[in-house]
Order: C-alpha cells, then sequence, then structure tokens
C-alpha cells in the first residue's frame, strides 16, 4: 500500500467507515460558525446560531468540549486522538482504543441478552460488579446479528437501540439519515418548506437562502474563503479531518506530520515521519523514531542523536538516565544495569570479596590450592600452609626447612626428622632433647628413651622373646606373630611367594606371559631370552636379543640375530662373529661355502662369486688374453703398435712377453704348436701352461676337479673350531671368547650374574635387573638406576621408566604396568570417574548405608546441607566456619560469630559493618549500634554503654572526682604516698610534704650529707665529704 493510500477506495467502504451508529449521552450535534458573522450565528452564510453549540461560543464557531469535534461538536474525536480539540494522541497498544475526553483504554466488554456491546474505560472494570457505568460511556449497539445500526455518524441524532431506527440531524433525511432533504425541504425531517425567490435554495438545515458560491468560497458577494472545517460550493459541505485542516475546494484532508490516509487516521509506517510520511527515520541499530518530530526513540543502553553511542561509563538505562550503583571499580551493564564484577569481588553490587575457595572476576573460578593453601581473590595464587610449598601446595617442605614458605631451617641433629609446619624435630631412637642432640640417659632405649616398646629384634611383656621373621618382616611386640613385607609368605615370612603370586600377603596373580617370571614382590615380569614388554607378551625387535630384549645385536651388512642368543646368520659373501668380514680369499657366498674358479690370479667377489680379472685377462674365469688390439684392465685400453707388430696383452707395449715369441704368421682363432687352441693378441706365440700342471691338463674339467679337491682338503684342515665369535689362534687352534661366553668353543653363555671375559665378574643387578656382557644392568619394567636399584618416579612407568602415567586425582600409579590405584572417590581406568551414586572410598569398593541418602563419594558420609556437617548431617557446623559442608571459613573480625548457614557475620555488642570490623560510631553502642550513649562529652563503651571515665573521675556519667586515697582510671587505685603527702587523682603521683622525698615520700630529705661535688645535685644519697 504506498502513502497516501487509504485501506479501501470503494463507495461500500465509505459506507462502512461512515455508518457507525453512536448515542452520545451527554452532547448535543450543532453546526459550524463561520467568520464575520453578527454576534450570535457563525457558519457558511451565518446560518448557525451559537444557541446550537453545547457550551461556549466563540467567533469561529462553537467551543467544543474534549473529546467533541465538528462545527456543532456533533463529532467524537477520530480513532486514536482524544482531549480538548482532538489534538492528542492515544497511547493505547495490542489496538486498544480510548476515551475521547480522557485518553484513558477502553476494553470491549460483552453484554448477554440483547446484544448489547459497552466500550467502558479500563478504570471502570477494576470496580465491583454492582457499580454504575460512567455517564460519559459511548455505548456501541449492535441489535442481534443482522439488525446493526447503520446510521451516518455526521447525520445522525440518535440511533435507537431496540429497533436501530436512525433519527436523523435537521436536515438530513433517509433510512441512515445520508440524504439531505430534498429541494424546497429543510429543518427537522424535512418538514419546512423553503420561501426563497427567485427559485434559489435554502440550507438544508436552517432554511435560509442561499447564493451559489464556487468551492471554496462563500458570502453575500462569494468574497469570503470557506472557513475551518468547509469546503466545497458555497462552503456549505463540513469536512471530515477531523481536528485536522481539509482543502477548501476539494475537501481532501492535509494530514498532520506522523499520519496519512483519506482521513489522516493512518500513522506513517514503522521507519517513515513527518507530513505525508515522506520522511526516513535515520536512527541506528535496533532503535525507532517519532513518526511526528523523526526524533530518534533509542533504547536502554544507547544515546546520541542517531543512538549511535553506549551509554558512557556509570550510566545505564533508558536515555542513560540511570546512574550505576557498583562497588570496587566494577562496571555495569548499559541495558540491564547488572554489575560485571571485577577480579575478587562479587555480589548484586561487587561489594563482596570472593569467598573461600574462589577467584577472579565474579569470583568464577575455583581455587586450585589442594594441599590445603589459600588462593588470592584476585589472580588465584595459592598461599600456602606452613610446611607446604609448590605451585598448588601439594609438595611438602623440602628436608631441612619447615615453616611458611618453606623459609625456616631445621636444627635437627643425629638422623632427627623436622616437622615441615613447626620444625619440631622427631628423634631416632637413642636420642632425646629439643633438637635430639642428647643421647638417653644410662638405662634407658629406644625411641624418646622410653622402655615401653621393645626392640625390633625382641617382643613380649617385658621384651625377653627374640623375634624369628626373616626377609625383613617384623613381629607383633605383644604375640610375635610375623608381619610380612610384600613377596613373602610363611609363618616366619621364610617363603617368597609361590609362583605365579606376588605383593602383600602374595594375594596377586601374575599376568607374565611366554614362561616369563614375575618378581615376587611387584609382580614385574621378568621376560626370558627372545621376549620383552610389560608382561613379556611380545618378540624382541630386529636389533636386539636375551633376557627382555635388553642387549643389543652386534651383527653388521644386514646380519640377523637369534632372539635368544644374539648370535649372527650373516647374509652371502660375509663371516666373523659380528659379520664384519667379507669371505676369506678363494671363498665366496652364503657362510662362504663356495669356493671361487677364477684364471691368471682372478679373484672372485666375496658375495656373487664373479671373477674380478687381472689386467690383460678376460672372460667368465679370466681364462681368455685380451682380444687382438687391445690390453690392460678389462682389455679396456687399444693397442697403438704398427701393422703386424706385436702388442703385449698386460702393459701395451709393442713386443711379446718372455714366455710368448713373435710369430708373424698366427692369427686369432689358430692352434699353438702344443695343439692348445689360443684366443687373444695376434704376432705373439700363445702362453704356456703353468708350470705345475702338465701340458695336457688344459684349462679344462680335469684341472678344475683337482684345484677343487686341493682347497677343500686345505680348509676342511685348517678350519677354526671356534663359536659365538670367538677367535682361532693361527698356530694352535685355541679359542679367544668374547665377553659373555666361555668353554673351549667358546659355546658357553656366561652363567647368570656373571660377566667379562672368562665370565668371572659378578654382577649385582636388583629386583631382576639382566646383566649385559658388558656387565651393564638392563632394568625391568619399574626400576631404573646402575643396578636397578630405584623405583620409577611417581609420574614414570615401564621400562626405562619411559611412559607417562595417565593416573588423575592423586592416584597412585604401578611402576611396573602403569594401573592406576585411585584415591578416595574416584574410579575408572585412569581415576578420571566420581564414585556411582551410593558409593564411596578407593575404586568406589564402598556402599552408603542408609541405601536411601545421597553419600559423599569422599568419606561416605551423607550429603549435607548448607550449615550442617556428620556422617549423618546431625551436628551444625563449629563457631568459625559455615556453608557446605562447613568449607568456608566465616569472614567476620574481632571474633565476632557467623550464621553458620549463610555466613553472614553476627556482630555483638559494639561492632557493625559485614565483617564487623567497625565499631559503633562516636555516641552510639549496643548491638547493631541502636543506643546513644549518655555519658556527655566522655566516651562510653561500644557494647555495653558504660561511660569510659579518664583517669581521676568516676560516677555514671564521669561527673565526681576520686576521692582521697584513690586515683586512676575508675579510682581503682589506691594512693601509696607516706608521711601526709597528696597523690595525683590522675596519675598517682605524690606531693611530698617538706622534709620528705622519694616516690612515696617515705625516706628523710637528707641532703645536708650529699655534700661530695660529684654529688651536690643528688638529695636522694647521703654522702659525706671524703
Amino acid at each position: 500500500m504506498k502513502i497516501g493510500e487509504d485501506v479501501s477506495t470503494s463507495r461500500d467502504g465509505e459506507q462502512d467507515r461512515d455508518l457507525v451508529t453512536v448515542i452520545e449521552h451527554d452532547t448535543n450535534i450543532t453546526n459550524t460558525v463561520i467568520h464575520g458573522c453578527p454576534r450570535g450565528f457563525f457558519g457558511p452564510g451565518c446560518q448557525s446560531s451559537c444557541d446550537q453549540c453545547p457550551g461556549k461560543c466563540s467567533e469561529g464557531g462553537c467551543v467544543c468540549p474534549p473529546g467533541r469535534t465538528g462545527p456543532n461538536c456533533q463529532e467524537p474525536c477520530p480513532a486514536g486522538s482524544f482531549g480538548q480539540d482532538c489534538k492528542q494522541v492515544c497511547e493505547c497498544e495490542n489496538g486498544g482504543s480510548c476515551d475521547a475526553e480522557t485518553g484513558s483504554a477502553y476494553v470491549l466488554q460483552e453484554s448477554w441478552g440483547i446484544g448489547v456491546r459497552m466500550a467502558v474505560p479500563q478504570a471502570s472494570l477494576d470496580k465491583p460488579a454492582d457499580a454504575a457505568v460512567p455517564s460519559n460511556a459511548r455505548t456501541r449497539v449492535a441489535i442481534g446479528s443482522s439488525g446493526s445500526c447503520q446510521c451516518r455518524v455526521q447525520s445522525t441524532r440518535l440511533c435507537r437501540p431496540e429497533d436501530g431506527k436512525c433519527e436523523c440531524q435537521p436536515g438530513y433525511t433517509g433510512r441512515n439519515c445520508s440524504d439531505l432533504c430534498p429541494p424546497g425541504r429543510w429543518g427537522a425531517d424535512c418538514e419546512n418548506t423553503c420561501v426563497c425567490e427567485d427559485g434559489r435554495r435554502c440550507d438544508h438545515v436552517t432554511g435560509a437562502c442561499l447564493q451559489e458560491c464556487p468551492a471554496g468560497f462563500t458570502g453575500p458577494g462569494c468574497e469570503r474563503p470557506c472557513g475551518e472545517g468547509s469546503f466545497g460550493p458555497g462552503c456549505k459541505r463540513v469536512c471530515e479531518c477531523g481536528v485536522r485542516p481539509c482543502d477548501p475546494v476539494t475537501g481532501e484532508c492535509r494530514c498532520a506530520p506522523g499520519f496519512h490516509g483519506e482521513n489522516c487516521l493512518l500513522p506513517c509506517p514503522e521507519g517513515l515521519w513527518g507530513v505525508d510520511c515522506l520522511q526516513k527515520c535515520e536512527c541506528e541499530g535496533n532503535s525507532t523514531c517519532s513518526r511526528v518530530t523523526g526524533a530518534c526513540q533509542c533504547p536502554r543502553g544507547s544515546t546520541g542523536e542517531a543512538c549511535e553511542r553506549q551509554c558512557r561509563p556509570g550510566r545505564w538505562g533508558e536515555g542513560c538516565r540511570q546512574s550505576c550503583r557498583c562497588l570496587n571499580g566494577a562496571t555495569c551493564d548499559p541495558v540491564t544495569g547488572k554489575c560485571i564484577c571485577g577480579a575478587g569481588f562479587t555480589g548484586p553490587y561487587c561489594g563482596r570479596h570472593c569467598p573461600p575457595g574462589r577467584h577472579g572476576h565474579d569470583c568464577a573460578h575455583v581455587c586450585q590450592c589442594p594441599g590445603g593453601g589459600q588462593c588470592h581473590r584476585v589472580t588465584g595464587h595459592c598461599s600456602c600452609p606452613p610446611g607446604r610449598t609448590g605451585q598448588k601446595c601439594r609438595e611438602t617442605c623440602p628436608e631441612g626447612s619447615y615453616g611458611v614458605d618453606c623459609a625456616m631451617s631445621c636444627r635437627c641433629e643425629n638422623n632427627a626428622t623436622c616437622d615441615p609446619v613447626s620444625g619440631a624435630c622427631t628423634c631416632t631412637p637413642g636420642w632425646q632433647g629439643r633438637y635430639c642432640s642428647e643421647p638417653c640417659p644410662a638405662g634407658f632405649w629406644g625411641r624418646e628413651c622410653r622402655r615401653v616398646s621393645c626392640p625390633p629384634d625382641r617382643w613380649g611383656p617385658t621384651c625377653e622373646n627374640i623375634c624369628l621373621c626373616h626377609n625383613g618382616g617384623t613381629c607383633d611386640r605383644v604375640s610375635g606373630l610375623c608381619m610380612c613385607p610384600p613377596g613373602f609368605t610363611g609363618a616366619t615370612c621364610q617363603d617368597r611367594c609361590p609362583p605365579g603370586s606376588f605383593g602383600e600377603k602374595c594375594q596377586f596373580s601374575c599376568l607374565c606371559q611366554n614362561g616369563a617370571t614375575c618378581m615376587h614382590d611387584t609382580g614385574a615380569c621378568v621376560c626370558p631370552p627372545g621376549y620383552r614388554g610389560t608382561y613379556c607378551e611380545e618378540g624382541c625387535d630386529d636389533g636386539s636379543y636375551g633376557p627382555g630384549c635388553l642387549l643389543t645385536c652386534a651383527c653388521q651388512r644386514g646380519g640377523k640375530c637369534d632372539p635368544v642368543t644374539g648370535t649372527c646368520t650373516c647374509p652371502p659373501g660375509w663371516d666373523g662373529e659380528k659379520c664384519d668380514r667379507p669371505c676369506p680369499q678363494g671363498l665366496w657366498g652364503q657362510d662362504c661355502n663356495n669356493m671361487c674358479n677364477c684364471k691368471h690370479g682372478g679373484s672372485c667377489h666375496h658375495v656373487t662369486g664373479v671373477c674380478q680379472c687381472p689386467s690383460g685377462f678376460t672372460g667368465e674365469n679370466c681364462e681368455d688374453i685380451c682380444p687382438r688390439g687391445f690390453y690392460g684392465k678389462d682389455c679396456n685400453q687399444r693397442c697403438t703398435c704398427a701393422r703386424n707388430q706385436p702388442c703385449h696383452h698386460i702393459t701395451g707395449a709393442c713386443k711379446c712377453p718372455p714366455e710368448r715369441g713373435h710369430s708373424a704368421m698366427i692369427e686369432s682363432g689358430a692352434s699353438s704348436a702344443r695343439g692348445v687352441p689360443v684366443q687373444g693378441s695376434s704376432l705373439c706365440d700363445p702362453s704356456a701352461a703353468p708350470a705345475c700342471v702338465p701340458q695336457a691338463l688344459e684349462a679344462g674339467s680335469v684341472a678344475k676337479v683337482v684345484l677343487q679337491a686341493f682347497m677343500a682338503s686345505s680348509a676342511r684342515r685348517w678350519k677354526c673350531e671356534c663359536e659365538n665369535g670367538g677367535r682361532c689362534n693361527s698356530t694352535t687352534g685355541a679359542c679367544e671368547c668374547p665377553e659373555g661366553f666361555y668353554g673351549p668353543t667358546c659355546s658357553l653363555p656366561c652363567p647368570d650374574g656373571t660377566y667379562s671375559t672368562h665370565c668371572n665378574q659378578t654382577c649385582d643387578c636388583e629386583h631382576g635387573g639382566v646383566c649385559t656382557r658388558s656387565g651393564e644392568c638392563r632394568c625391568p619394567a619399574g626400576y631404573v638406576g646402575p643396578k636397578c636399584e630405584n623405583r620409577c618416579p611417581a609420574d614414570k612407568w615401564g621400562l626405562q621408566c619411559a611412559n607417562e602415567c595417565q593416573c588423575k586425582n592423586d592416584a597412585i600409579c604401578h611402576p611396573a604396568t602403569g594401573e592406576c590405584q585411585c584415591g578416595l572417590g574416584w574410579t575408572g581406568d585412569d581415576c578420571t570417574l566420581p564414585c556411582p551414586t551410593g558409593h564411596y572410598g578407593p575404586t568406589a569398593s564402598w556402599t552408603a548405608l542408609p541405601p536411601q541418602r545421597t553419600c559423599d563419594r569422599f568419606s561416605g558420609c551423607c550429603i549435607c546441607g548448607p550449615g550442617r556437617y556428620g556422617r549423618y548431617c546431625e551436628l551444625e557446623c563449629p563457631p568459625g566456619f559455615h556453608g557446605d559442608y562447613c568449607t568456608q571459613v566465616c569472614e567476620c573480625e574481632n571474633d565476632a560469630t557467623c550464621n553458620p548457614y549463610s555466613g553472614q557475620c553476627i556482630c555483638p555488642p559494639g561492632l557493625t559493618g559485614d565483617t564487623c570490623a567497625d565499631r559503633c560510631p562516636e555516641g552510639t553502642f549496643g548491638l547493631e549500634c541502636q543506643k546513644e550513649c549518655q555519658c556527655g562529652p566522655h566516651p562510653c563503651r561500644k557494647d555495653t554503654g558504660e561511660c569510659l571515665c579518664p583517669a581521676g573521675f568516676k560516677g555514671p556519667g564521669c561527673e565526681m572526682q576520686c576521692g582521697p586515697g584513690r586515683y586512676g582510671l575508675g579510682c581503682q587505685q589506691q594512693c601509696e604516698c607516706r608521711n601526709g603527702a597528696t597523690c595525683d587523682p590522675a596519675t598517682g603521683q605524690c606531693t611530698c610534704p617538706p622534709g620528705w622525698i622519694g616516690p612515696t615520700c617515705q625516706e628523710k630529705d637528707l641532703s645536708v650529707f650529699t655534700t661530695h661535688p660529684d654529688h651536690r645535685d643528688r638529695s636522694d644519697i647521703p654522702v659525706e665529704d671524703s
């Protein structure tokens, strides 16, 4: 819908808006006055009389009472307006309408029976049911569902509620009072006949003869423009714009700023304002603007012409008119005014310090000081109690220190222990004294030099019996029964736990696999050679062998070592204990079992057996000399000799070797004089066969068989029989064993607990540690150290303590397996799960009683509300504590107590303030300082109101001075002056009479004797001249 268009544009729609039945109980409908009329008349043609006005009349016409408008005040204020001249705008919400006179909201109230609906002021609905409806209430009548009044508002005087019949204003007629009187008729019910001359028309209301003037003008000569509220030819038509002006020619309403529509009844849409709603609001955010002025109506928390600024610090609310009430530097929310507390404060106005156990902004963070420390309410930094240290106060003071911040040094002697809190010394047996520096007196012994407990090896009433416990077991000092340490059992702790069990009372089962044994005390698995892992469940990786796979393989060149013995299996071509030597000359392949077959001094590759020929020879077995024209290594070099000149196959010299004569007739492929076919250089005789080989045995199968037989015989003859890398003496064949082996052929590994050459060194490995060939201890899971003497730290476990413990909430981590032993109140693999409901204790092993109660998962006690404690919540918090489980400390000062439930301080008489830190103001005393002192200028006791008289005065109001012989506060002191002296009532100082001196005037004045020059000024020392 565009601006300026009305909701309905049809004629029927206009009738629907105009034909509304209204019964006015306190007004009459009259006509309108225009300017320039005789006194007592007004309106177009001065045809309306002031007598028709319901109230006062002026030159402009009727002065309408509040809630009425129109020329004769016959119309109510248009919808949405009220008051004098209908200039005020209703502020009703949710489609409600307001009283045209007062602006009060109306509520549409249904009546039963005849179907009457009354628009009743809201205030009337709040009255009793039998209270009368106010006389100025407007009643809208609907007769049944089909007999509604159809009377035109402007021309109707009354719609009868019993039948809905319209009673028209003078000058109007018709069923709906919507028709003017027919020409020639005027007045009530159009009963009067016009008497105008020359056939002129008369006014349909008053009968006055009219002159036809053009639209917008009136008067005898049509010289006057239409007055306010009229328009059209002769200004006969009445504007229907309420209090708003209309065009004098067309009657079109001229809307006031903020309204639009045919009758100016539609407010501007959201975001538009001004005349005809043509201006656009320029407000920011979610703010709206006035439809009339365009002024921005800022939401809470913002300000500025365009609501572009947030409230400045310290202000909040609508228009930022509210002042923040936050304390301790806190800021407030600009919309709600809620205080945003800084670090260390809480409460509605941030006026309270964080309670114990909390810190940070608005005390939102829980302190992390589990060691009993107090945390700083702002930073959360832990202030540890005496004897504790560390970031979270979890550690006790290091040995030798104690007190706050562990700053004090212990002074205990003779191996005494020092209390980390107080520094008190706990003496070892045989010593006593504050610092344990004194030995026990003769005849006394033991701890604290008492004889009430027997020595560790004795028991019985007089310690006459000897303890028989072994392996570190202790005996009961009364019964003598042995209490065995973990890993031992039997009447005297003489036996280790049976295989497959370990720990205290041998109650735990071993989990070791693959034939491993477990330590009788810790359960740590001692893996057999070839296995490793917490439970010896894994075989050795490549590169390790032996017990627990703790030994490192020494195999080189890709050799594989036996996971049990560490013996190397060498790849083809390699030999030796560590596979670090190639096959001996003439042998190659796996285990060097293949014999080389290379001729002319060629060598074979120790891995592949391929021949590496010397210079001048070639072929698979180096059996051929270089071909014609070539010489040297691999026959790669070309001869430079002249044609028909020989070329040395090794050096390339242009001459034959000594053993080969020159023969120009011999070509490649010919036979030698000896009948041996030769391939190679021409012009030289073939080389002779080796001297040691018969000429008939060429390089063929027979020679090969003979050579192989010879080499095999030699190998069998001189092969060493040393094992495990033992070295063989080249002369005697005796074996020199490496570390870790012994025996004639080095076939025996060192027995357990020994190492070194000849196995003559003894290992000292503890807790199942394995000794290497070099004597180094390889520790089992859970232990470290040169001799495996140390357990893993608390946060480590496994082999070499390399694994991080995953136990939480101060649980104990098993050093070998990493299993978590949960503390009170926790369960789960890593002790992160709280005990389930109804269970408590370590690993949720206990069930709370009675079962219908909810208990604390740590102690099993019932969960109490604030202010109570005890297993069944039967006890109230002791003085000084309050809150849940009485864990919060009262912040009251001056020995004041606090409410055990709320923590609010209960101040004794004379104190006030949130923490009872303040004394009653001057002149007040008693509980909550509600009483006034009655001591005049003197102060009173803040608790009882008793006057605190200055020294020398007494009485209820300190009005009396001390009597003779008394002095001091309350005159309670007795004067000690002698010999008639008087005492000061305030100080008690004596004023001595003549002849007496001293503090109490008890000594005679002997100044006549004090004649020594050094004592001239001393009247209290009688000294004669020397």
